[in-house]
């Protein structure tokens, strides 16, 4: 019974680890051109139903343009499906150069859009739905040792709470 709970404790442990290391990334730059970058904020990535990951993007415009669109910022949380490669946009916030935001839209029918290869969606999908490498793997199970190793087991028996 003290090995059920300890395996409990060590996926927590391994899932604290490595969502702790995804949130020190942030916004990563995965496209840049005169006018724009477009990002991805890896600390949003998280898991959600059907195989599908849900992550915030956004396309942060140099002066220039932030000032002939009226938004510096336009931030996007999308529906990343990893198995059809399609992109769902399921919100959209604009905000100025001080990160206010200026408005905030649902699109009316969601609909998922194919990645075309070799594009920038596709970088931001590729972003979203790659595996761990084999690295990142080796870095939280590392993490997940130290943490069991600074801990200790208290080799008592586990009683059953008193049913009255």
């Amino acid at each position: 019974m003290q090995a059920k709970y300890l395996s409990r404790g060590l996926a927590w442990i391994v899932a604290v680890v490595a969502g702790g290391a995804a949130a020190q990334d942030g916004w990563v730059t995965v496209m840049q051109d005169r006018n724009r970058q477009v990002q991805i904020d890896r600390s949003s990535i998280i898991p959600s139903d059907g195989g599908t990951r849900v992550a915030w993007a956004r396309i942060v415009l140099t002066s220039a343009e932030a000032s002939a669109a009226g938004y510096a910022i336009v931030q996007a949380m999308n529906r990343y499906d990893c198995a059809n490669r399609s992109i769902t946009t399921v919100r959209r916030r604009y905000l100025d150069p001080r990160n206010i935001v200026l408005r905030e839209e649902r699109p009316v029918e969601p609909s998922p859009v194919r990645v075309a290869s070799q594009s920038v969606d596709e970088r931001l999908w590729r972003e979203v739905c790659r595996p761990p490498s084999v690295a990142d793997l080796e870095r939280i199970a590392d993490e997940a040792g130290r943490i069991v190793e600074s801990m200790t087991v208290i080799d008592a028996p586990v009683r059953p709470l008193d049913s009255r």
